[in-house]
């Protein structure tokens, strides 16, 4: 079975919880505050709703119902934020925004998902289908972007200690563009895996500090 493939996330998550519940510090303090589940099901909802429309419509072609779906989504998540205004504890705090590094980070999120996206899915199909990489060997090849972005989120502490923040991003951002670089190079110009590896490397280098 294929799906078979996702049950080595079982024992790590498993892990991950005893873990957690070992070493993370415990707490007597308790909030009165609690989740607003109405909030909780509506962005459910929105996000569901809008993702099902989009994915079958890029599958299937339009069709109203598809349209209807991700309108209802739209609809839904308008009625989140109206609500989020109004309760006295929001799920998200739409006051956050107000704070300027915190809007262009979100404005970066946005914009760089489809970028990762292309790497992570299309790239990597280019790379299986169009140029024959076998899957064990794509699989040695991406531990390599695994270990960069380890070794960037580690050391972005120690660097944000060192320089600011703005130089700290600048410099990852520019890292993460000349990856892509390189990447359009092997694609365009000099179609070695040597240098697909290279460049989704350090565009996974670049880009983890961000995030």
């Amino acid at each position: 079975w294929w799906g078979s493939v996702f049950l080595i996330n079982v024992p790590v998550a498993a892990l991950a919880l005893a873990g957690g519940l070992w070493l993370f510090p415990g707490s007597n303090e308790r909030t009165t505050d609690r989740i607003d589940l109405i909030s909780v099901v509506i962005s459910m909802a929105a996000v569901m709703l809008a993702v099902f429309g989009l994915q079958e419509i890029a599958d299937q072609g339009f069709s109203l119902t598809y349209a209807l779906s991700i309108g209802a989504g739209i609809v839904l998540g308008a009625w989140f934020i109206r609500r989020q205004r109004r309760i006295d504890n929001p799920l998200l705090d739409l006051d956050l925004f107000a704070v300027r590094i915190l809007r262009l980070m979100t404005i970066f999120f946005v914009l760089s998902g489809p970028a990762f996206m292309a790497v992570d899915f299309v790239l990597i199909q280019y790379l299986q289908l169009v140029r024959g990489v076998s899957t064990g060997t794509l699989g040695l090849i991406l531990t390599a972007p695994g270990i960069a972005a380890i070794l960037a989120t580690a050391l972005t502490p120690a660097l944000t200690r060192r320089f600011t923040p703005a130089t700290v991003m600048a410099a990852a951002i520019g890292t993460g563009v000349l990856g892509t670089v390189v990447i359009l190079t092997a694609l365009t110009v000099f179609p070695a895996i040597a240098l697909f590896a290279v460049g989704m490397t350090v565009v996974s280098f670049g880009m983890s500090p961000a995030m």
